[in-house]
């Protein structure tokens, strides 16, 4: 049936919480399909050239087009949520480990996002300000923090503390909240 593969596609992505693997054997399945409806629709009219005001050569020739349209929907959806999970992780995670995700990107979404950083960087150092340093208002300005994996040193305005596997801490916000975001810390409640 036409559109399954796009179809397909597109509900792998919904369902899923992390970024998955570009997925471009799909996308060339479904470039396929659509060349191949593509020449169908072509084929149908040649051959019908007398006969297009019939109900019956103007519903095939429908039914062809909006499986073209509909896999062109489905590529851009999957294209487009991809691009808005990688801002958004941007976002919440303050900067991205590339090498997690690399394997995961296109070489395009991989040259993408690498701009998007770079001009989020140079934006937020024009202004002064780390705007992804906290995306909702602080209510408390220290909080305790367990630490999850090993961190080392972090220097603080009242000194130096090691971020130890197994250890806790009551430190402030603004100094380790891009860690807690990145999942080296746990915030304790």
């Amino acid at each position: 049936m036409f559109g399954s593969v796009a179809a397909d596609l597109v509900r792998e992505l919904k369902n899923s919480k992390w970024l998955l693997p570009f997925n471009e054997s799909s996308l060339r399945t479904i470039a396929i399909e659509t060349r191949s409806i593509m020449e169908m629709i072509t084929s149908t009219v040649s051959q019908f050239r007398e006969k297009l005001d019939q109900p019956e050569v103007l519903a095939t020739v429908m039914v062809f087009h909006r499986s073209v349209q509909r896999n062109k929907r489905c590529v851009l959806a999957y294209l487009y949520k991809r691009l808005e999970r990688m801002r958004r992780m941007r976002w919440e995670y303050s900067s991205i480990n590339f090498a997690e995700l690399s394997n995961n990107l296109s070489m395009h979404e991989r040259d993408y996002l690498s701009k998007y950083n770079r001009l989020l960087g140079e934006y937020c150092e024009s202004v002064g300000l780390d705007l992804t340093a906290e995306l909702q208002p602080p209510k408390d300005l220290y909080i305790e923090v367990r630490v999850l994996k090993d961190c080392g040193s972090i220097l603080t305005d009242s000194g130096t503390v090691n971020l130890k596997s197994g250890t806790a801490h009551f430190l402030p916000r603004v100094d380790v909240e891009h860690l807690v975001r990145q999942g080296a810390l746990e915030h304790v409640i």
